[in-house]
């Protein structure tokens, strides 16, 4: 500001015509009130220029700093002290001096110019500037350069990343092994990647400009598709997709709509071709089946077996059983009163033998139980509870919609064997205190309710056992079409909810009507106290 303050006195006209009579004040080229009028522009031009929001700096033609504003330092971080004098250049990185060097030089020869360098700033960091250059003339004379620069920085960096960016996902569009696809807001595809190219059958120019839909099968699900994206944004879920062939394939589609740098809104769609994948699941479900019928198959013969081998027994066994205590019986009437010993050992074989009929009783029982067979379903099951309170010591509660239940062996064999396997759990795991066992017949359906007051299941020790009870639970409903649901709190007890279908000329003609036979039944209290009508223990209805 001082070198043009002294170029303006330089070039001033004087106070006084030339040839006038030299004085002490006429020694001076500029008046005091020119020069104090010349310190006050000075002064209001620099306020100015620090006002700029821009960084400004002023170079001597020979492109020596002149001046700079409060901006300019903080641009760079150095004082205008310790560059006054110094080529603005030094400032310049090494690979933009020739192109700063060139913008300085159009400036004076008269030619505003626009440009970018980058400089350096007071840690040896590198600034982004954009930069106007601009002569300052006086009289037709350049006698100094204007330059106001902007910091470029920030932007310079975001649009680097914003590269490095595109850069990246362009990659993944082309290197991506899903199918990918670019939709406009009109709906129609601009861009696809080679996969979903190879996908479909088709070439990009094929594809691009077309609908969106070209590819897809027109069907509710992908009406319902775009519904859901115009509706939430987004979408995904499985679609089937057509080639060009004509071949049809199922797809895991996911759009999602976003905004472009232009303000308009995209959807990029992603399509993974699922067809290994649903074959692979088809085969596994067919395998499970294979397995299901399997399984059923074996527990069948294994019922047949058992129910064979419980005859057999009963019927051979039992009759040379039968026998032997008769034999023994007349023996024992026959023996002579002196025949002590004799007498022992007689008496010796008829608790062996009693002790023989008892376990053929319970072989009996653990192969198939008679009452199954003779009596039905609800008679078993109340066989069935109590030997599970003479072994566990837990009370039982029986509740029966029907004191007779017309059903199937198969069906009623496999609600047996399904409260069989509940009352082992209840009594190996749940540390229960009661117990009640519901059989409701109703329309087209027979459920079983087993409700124990026990620790949970979350509760319980992880047990295979448990494991394995519960899994041959679940075949054997699944193996019947049925449902299988249990309801547990840990402290609050289990209840396992079946739910099996009838054959609708097997559903009993007055379901939920329970007779006096089942009265009976359900009346049965635990021990400690009876079962009131609004208790959760009280006997449903069917």
């Amino acid at each position: 500001m001082k070198r043009l303050a002294s170029w303006w006195r330089r070039k001033a006209p004087p106070a006084s015509p030339p040839g006038a009579a030299d004085t002490d004040d006429e020694q001076l080229w500029v008046s005091r009130a020119h020069l104090r009028r010349m310190e006050e522009l000075a002064q209001r031009y620099r306020s100015i220029v620090d006002l700029i929001p821009e960084a400004v700096c002023v170079v001597a033609p020979d492109g020596r700093y002149l001046e700079r504003n409060a901006h300019a330092e903080t641009l760079t971080g150095i004082g205008i002290d310790a560059v006054r004098g110094r080529s603005f250049l030094d400032l310049v990185i090494p690979e933009d001096r020739e192109r700063a060097f060139e913008a300085v030089n159009g400036a004076k020869q008269g030619k505003p110019q626009n440009t970018g360098f980058r400089v350096y700033n007071a840690e040896g960091g590198v600034v982004h500037t954009d930069l106007t250059v601009a002569p300052i003339v006086s009289e037709g004379e350049v006698v100094a350069v204007f330059g106001l620069a902007r910091d470029m920085t920030h932007r310079v960096e975001a649009e680097r990343r914003l590269k490095a960016s595109e850069q990246k996902f362009r990659s993944l569009f082309h290197h991506s092994l899903d199918g990918i696809l670019l939709i406009s807001s009109d709906y129609r595809i601009i861009d696809a990647n080679p996969a979903v190219c190879a996908m479909l059958q088709r070439d990009k120019e094929q594809l691009v400009g077309q609908p969106s839909e070209l590819g897809m099968v027109n069907d509710a699900a992908l009406r319902a598709a775009r519904q859901a994206q115009r509706r939430h944004g987004s979408f995904r879920g499985e679609l089937y997709a057509r080639r060009a062939d004509g071949g049809v394939f199922p797809v895991e589609v996911s759009a999602s709509r976003f905004a472009g740098a232009d303000g308009e809104y995209y959807i990029a769609t992603v399509m993974r071709d699922i067809s290994e994948r649903k074959r692979a699941e088809h085969a596994l479900r067919a395998s499970r089946e294979d397995i299901r019928r399997l399984w059923g198959f074996a527990q069948s013969v294994r019922e047949q077996e058992q129910k064979r081998l419980a005859r057999e027994v009963h019927d051979e066994l039992g009759q040379l059983l039968t026998a032997m205590k008769l034999d023994l019986d007349w023996l024992k009437r026959k023996l002579p009163e002196e025949e002590t010993f004799v007498a022992d050992k007689v008496a010796d074989l008829e608790v062996l033998l009693s002790a023989t009929l008892d376990a053929q009783r319970r072989l009996l029982a653990g192969l198939r139980p008679r009452v199954l067979d003779e009596l039905g379903l609800g008679a078993a099951c109340q066989w069935l509870l109590r030997e599970f309170t003479a072994s566990s010591n837990v009370p039982h509660q029986l509740c029966l919609s029907h004191g007779e239940f017309q059903l199937e062996d198969e069906l009623a064999t496999t609600v047996f064997r399904i409260v069989q396997e509940a009352l082992t759990n209840v009594a190996r795991h749940a540390q229960a205190s009661r117990v009640r066992v519901s059989l409701i017949q109703g329309e087209g359906r027979f459920c079983v309710r087993v409700l124990d007051d026990g620790c949970g299941l979350a509760s319980r020790p992880d047990s295979s056992q448990q494991r394995f009870g519960l899994l041959g639970i679940r075949e054997r409903v699944n193996l019947l079409n049925g449902e299988l649901r249990l309801e547990s709190q840990p402290g609050c007890g289990t209840e396992l909810h079946v739910d099996l279908p009838l054959e609708p000329a097997r559903a009993p003609a007055q379901a939920g009507v329970p007779d006096q036979t089942t009265a009976k039944l359900a009346g049965v209290a635990l021990q400690g106290g009876g079962i009131r009508a609004h208790s959760p223990w009280a006997c449903p209805r069917a």
